[in-house]
């Protein structure tokens, strides 16, 4: 839809809401006025502004009803009423309406074209700073390369003359301290040989005090056990004496407890047997009764729950067998439509499943072409600083070797 049928529908719509609003004030019908000169021409006079629409406000300039008035306003064409003022106002209404649509769709196209050629234009420029990018890159990594490789060589120097450094210094520093360990072992030996002679006078002081007094701590414990041992004995002989009594009487009693509760125990169980006996032959009698009335009752229950059985049975094979070609029917028509719908989700997904492996396949062999370059740079870096390396190593080792 073009930007004047927009218009269109939209006044359209606009005169058929304003028509069913009722308004506060009817609308004059223009009016027309003899022209003062010789000629008679109608000019519609200036309607007024209606001052309320049934409690909605028309707005500061009521732009509803003037789009109405100038859609419905019809310019006369007659030969006596013509108006040709009024129809060169509608047909420039109409032209300004088609270029104001026109220029709205050639500014569009033009902002799409430009959008189209400032986007190519970044592609490009993000193409080519990539590329700068990658130049600068490798030649910081090659220049990065090399500075280490004569930051290794410098430091592997100093390295080696700060070793030769340390070594007389630490040579020096050996012999300083060789002969001071020997002058502190002299001292520290007179020192020890002092310091022996008085612990050993001091320990062998120590030694007979605590002798003596380990003697006479001996003396009074012996008194003491002697003592106690001879107050546990007589202990024991008296609590013996008493228990040995105590043991003589409570055995009487309990032999006599035991016999007296033994005839007890002989009467009781031969009441309790006789009348057990009395017991078991009158209950036999009332279930041997009971059996045979209960088994006669559980005949013809049995009868009568088989005829039932036997009816229940026949009706539910009927209905079963009627649900059962119901089920079978519907059954086989979900089977047909389930395996229809498989076998379209397996189509989509194996049309997915491709152009994903494709689109991962493209993807993958892209990846493992930068790695492939990016190892066999690293692998030629590798091989030349190994190779110099191994270089300053010889060099380091011939030096060492003709200074020793």
């Amino acid at each position: 839809m073009t930007q004047a049928e927009k218009l269109a529908t939209q006044a359209e719509t606009a005169d058929e809401e304003a028509e069913a609003q009722p308004t506060g004030t009817e609308e004059k019908q223009p009016e027309t006025q003899e022209q003062p000169t010789g000629t008679e021409e109608k000019k519609p006079e200036t309607p007024e502004q209606p001052t309320g629409t049934g409690g909605t406000s028309p707005g500061l300039f009521n732009f509803q009803d003037v789009m109405k008035q100038f859609y419905e306003w019809e310019p006369s064409t007659g030969e006596d009423d013509s108006d040709m003022s009024g129809i060169q106002m509608k047909r420039t209404f109409q032209g300004n309406m088609l270029q104001s649509v026109l220029d709205n769709q050639m500014a569009k196209d033009l902002a799409y074209t430009n959008q189209e050629i400032a986007t190519g234009a970044m592609t490009t420029a993000a193409q080519l700073e990539l590329a700068n990018q990658s130049a600068v890159m490798a030649d910081e990594y090659t220049y990065g390369m090399q500075k280490m490789g004569a930051e290794y060589d410098y430091q592997s120097k100093f390295a080696t003359d700060e070793a030769v450094r340390e070594l007389n210094r630490m040579g020096a520093g050996a012999d300083l301290q060789q002969n001071q360990t020997k002058l502190e072992g002299k001292q520290n030996r007179l020192n020890i040989e002092a310091q022996g002679r008085e612990e050993q006078a001091l320990q062998k002081q120590r030694d007979e005090g605590a002798l003596a007094q380990i003697d006479s701590q001996g003396n009074v414990d012996l008194s003491k056990i002697v003592k106690q041992g001879t107050q546990d004995r007589a202990n024991i002989v008296a609590q013996g004496n008493v228990d040995e009594s105590k043991i003589a009487a409570q055995g009487n009693e309990d032999r006599l407890s035991i016999g007296a509760q033994g005839k007890e125990n002989r009467k009781a169980i031969g009441a309790q047997g006789s009348q057990d006996r009395k017991n078991i032959s009158a209950q036999g009698d009332v279930d041997i009764s009971k059996i045979g009335a209960q088994g006669k009752e559980n005949r013809k229950a049995i009868g009568a729950q088989g005829s039932q059985d036997r009816k229940n049975i026949s009706a539910q094979g009927d209905v079963d067998i009627s649900k059962i070609g119901a089920q079978g029917a519907i059954d086989k028509q979900m089977q047909r439509v389930a395996g229809k719908q498989a076998v379209q989700q397996q189509r989509v997904g194996g049309q997915e499943t491709r152009r994903n492996i494709g689109a991962q396949g493209f993807a993958d062999r892209a990846l493992e072409k930068v790695k492939g370059r990016q190892t066999r740079k690293n692998m030629q870096q590798q091989t030349i600083e190994e190779g110099n390396t191994a270089n300053r190593q010889s060099n380091y080792a011939r030096g060492l070797a003709g200074m020793f």
